[in-house]
């Protein structure tokens, strides 16, 4: 396995790479910049990264502009009237990155509202539920076509409060996990969602997928729970790409609803690991293809490519191909331990040669260097 640096990739991922780190810390200790992190996101310029110490921060708003904040562990965002956490009107050439951030309410359920956005918005491991809030936290997305949810948690008691609603959205969901006790944890609605590795646990009240004229690719190691009353694992309109290796606990006899269609999926999958700095960045592509290719760039809008019929997610331009052969496929790159990677986020994504000789891209995976 050949294994590139991340420098060499750099010259067609400068969009990737951002401008300036500000010091957020609200006990104010040494190299402080802001004590608040409202504050901080209003006065850093477009592009910038917020390296945020533990402590607890009020609510704040992202709109128009780029910005990556890197919450470190025990960073906790909380709002008494508001949801938490805002963003709205991202542009194409615009990105969001949030990691770390614990999202609490003290009377209804913690909300990350997105909106309006046609830029990069990456979730990156992020929790709401019963440990960070009384009621837990929900992710609401409208009109954001390019949406990433890796490694995160959103759990809600609340009545009627899906822990995942998107609306007219294009998303990708990676190693997350997404839980309602009283409400039906995930409502789609005109959106196409990318599932890999995430769980989906409805509580008492069914179906666990409530779809509307969407569609979900659900890959290798999904767990899709039913409600505690064996009801239905997907209802309403729309269709199912279902890999080999998904899971239905607890689900009825007839799963899925009449509305739903239900196909086989044999598309390849893909995992992967950023690596800190100073490490190394990885990636595994596996499934029934004869060949493979794998590739890291930009992160982009969902776009099909000829002839194919699931989505890249690679800023065109800005993909460099690391490996190409046989599957299982794996590929790497020395990630420098250098202050420039902080906050760069790319994407890995394959494509894989099927047996019927139709090509077809992998689910995308962001690499967001920390």
């Amino acid at each position: 396995m050949r294994t590139f640096a991340l420098a060499s990739l750099a010259g067609g991922l400068a969009a990737c790479l951002p401008a300036q780190t500000f010091v957020v810390d609200a006990n104010a200790g040494p190299g402080t910049q802001f004590t608040s992190l409202p504050a901080a996101v209003a006065a850093v310029p477009s592009g910038a990264v917020l390296d945020v110490r533990p402590g607890l921060y009020s609510g704040f708003s992202i709109a128009a502009k780029s910005l990556t904040i890197l919450g470190r562990p025990g960073v906790r965002v909380i709002d008494l009237g508001n949801p938490p956490i805002r963003i709205d009107a991202i542009g194409s050439a615009q990105h969001v990155v949030l990691h770390g951030l614990e999202l609490a309410h003290v009377s209804v359920v913690a909300t990350v509202h997105c909106t309006n956005s046609t830029g990069t918005l990456v979730l990156d491991g992020c929790r709401s539920d019963s440990s960070t809030s009384p009621v837990g936290g929900r992710l609401v997305a409208t009109d954001c076509t390019n949406l990433h949810v890796q490694r995160c948690t959103f759990a809600t008691s609340g009545l009627f409060d899906s822990a995942l609603q998107l609306q007219r959205c294009a998303a990708t969901l990676t190693s997350s996990t997404f839980a309602a006790g009283l409400a039906v944890p995930m409502s789609i609605a005109n959106s196409t969602v990318d599932g890999t590795d995430c769980t989906i646990r409805a509580g008492i009240v069914a179906p666990t997928l409530a779809l509307h004229q969407s569609h979900l690719d659900l890959r290798s190691a999904c767990i899709l729970v039913a409600s505690s009353g064996q009801g239905a694992i997907a209802s309403g309109s729309g269709s199912l790409d279902l890999g080999a290796g998904v899971v239905l606990q607890n689900a009825p006899t007839q799963p899925f609803a009449a509305g739903i269609v239900v196909n086989p999926s044999t598309l390849p999958g893909l995992t992967a690991t950023a690596g800190p700095l100073g490490g190394t960045a990885m990636a595994a592509l596996t499934g029934p293809a004869l060949l493979g290719a794998l590739a890291i760039g930009a992160p982009g809008p969902a776009y099909l490519p000829a002839g194919a019929s699931h989505p890249v997610w690679l800023l065109p331009g800005t993909a460099s191909v690391l490996a190409l052969g046989a599957l299982p496929l794996t590929a790497s790159y020395a990630v420098p331990n250098a202050p420039w990677v902080q906050g760069v986020t790319l994407v890995w994504q394959g494509v894989g040669l099927l047996p019927n000789a139709a090509f077809e891209p992998s689910n995308p995976v962001p690499a967001l260097h920390r």
